[in-house]
């Protein structure tokens, strides 16, 4: 049977007003627990529990680093296809000169990276 651990607390939250984002968070937990079943009626707590941590996702756990890479990933792709003329697009390629289909395949991937960039706040 689950059952669920109520504890009572606030969070904290960090916003950075030059960015406009948040930056991290934390909880901060109080004295009250309360155990719960599946209904809500209070149960009494089982024995032997181990500790958890309230431990919060952060704003940006990752991001910086994805933001970067899709950048980079964009740059080189605006710039040229790759050094030998060959354009890979999702395991199809075409030797060569790249043909008009695929410089309109790789400029619609440019444009959704981009736009997805923007959207995250990577890119103004």
């Amino acid at each position: 049977m689950n059952i669920k651990k109520v504890t009572v607390g606030f969070v904290v939250q960090e916003f950075d007003t030059e960015k406009s984002r948040f930056t991290s968070q934390e909880f901060v937990a109080g004295d009250e627990v309360v155990w719960e079943n599946a209904l809500g009626a209070r149960v009494e707590p089982p024995e032997d529990v181990p500790y958890l941590n309230f431990d919060m996702v952060q704003p940006d756990a990752g991001m910086e680093k994805l933001v970067k890479a899709s950048r980079e990933a964009l740059s080189a792709l605006r710039q040229r296809p790759d050094s030998n003329g060959t354009i890979c697009i999702f395991n199809r390629t075409i030797q060569g000169e790249p043909t008009k289909a695929a410089q309109n395949m790789v400029q619609s991937l440019c444009d959704q990276l981009e736009s997805a960039l923007r959207g995250l706040g990577g890119i103004k």
